[in-house]
């Protein structure tokens, strides 16, 4: 029997023939065991998620980018991401690169670099995609692969979860708005609204200007992430909060093409 496979139980049944008695033996499968059947752990808590968010080590990044066509692509958010199998990506919204399509994006990328704002140094390549492009609508997740697994990273690597948001639950959005010093900050809210396009909306306690958080990482309360910031809806009647979308982590990791061996 190959490993990994169901466990099995003998049986015999008697049967009389010609005055003897035959004992004829076969298997069926065993009832599987609750461990067999167990969802997979979620990524342990991050270690910093308890502390003030001041404490919080450096997690989002902003785009430093040049394309052959020699458009670029500056400031807006982005983060580092470790997947399921350990691989780090580069996380950010796909509406960043406008009308491009995801096939076309590789050839046209001429540099790629994520740093933290106001740290051009302090940066890591960008190379190629790391989504399928055969699901190029639906959704505004953009992975890409960085230049090497070894570090030292620009970034604390924030780990995905592997289950979707849920209404009610706590969240925290590390962005900062363009034309801040910041290098990030921190707004406190929760999900409200979860959506059939892999999307859900969500509440930050703030008023704050939101240009450039476009692909700033939603973190739930043990600091992993759940989704990434896609926009703000209308202007919300109440003054101190922001409603915004964000595209669910689940449907990135259903996206996720890991490097090629």
């Amino acid at each position: 029997m190959r490993s990994g496979s169901a466990a099995w139980l003998t049986w015999a049944v008697f049967f009389v023939v010609g005055g003897s008695c035959v004992a004829v033996a076969f298997a069926a499968p065993a009832a599987r065991s609750p461990a067999a059947t167990a969802p997979a752990t979620q990524p342990a808590a991050a270690s910093w998620i308890a502390k003030p968010p001041a404490t919080w080590p450096q997690l989002l990044l902003s785009h430093t980018a040049t394309f052959k066509d020699k458009s670029t692509l500056g400031g807006a958010s982005a983060f580092l991401m470790r997947l399921p199998d350990g691989i780090v990506v580069g996380a950010t919204a796909k509406h960043l690169i406008g009308d491009t399509p995801l096939a076309e994006l590789d050839s046209r990328i001429a540099t790629w670099f994520l740093n933290p704002r106001g740290m051009p140094t302090r940066r890591i390549a960008l190379t190629r995609l790391a989504i399928t492009t055969e699901k190029p609508e639906g959704h505004d997740w953009l992975l890409l692969h960085v230049a090497s697994q070894k570090g030292p990273f620009p970034s604390e690597p924030l780990v995905a979860r592997k289950t979707r948001a849920e209404v009610g639950e706590a969240i925290y959005l590390i962005a900062v708005p363009y034309g801040d010093k910041a290098a990030q900050k921190v707004y406190k809210g929760a999900v409200t609204r979860l959506r059939n396009d892999g999307e859900f909306e969500y509440r930050f306690d703030s008023v704050v200007e939101t240009r450039g958080f476009s692909g700033a990482p939603v973190i739930d309360a043990q600091g992993r992430v759940i989704g990434v910031h896609a926009g703000k809806l209308n202007d919300q009647p109440d003054p101190k909060s922001i409603i915004a979308t964000a595209s669910d982590v689940v449907t990135a990791l259903e996206l996720y093409k890991p490097p090629a061996k």
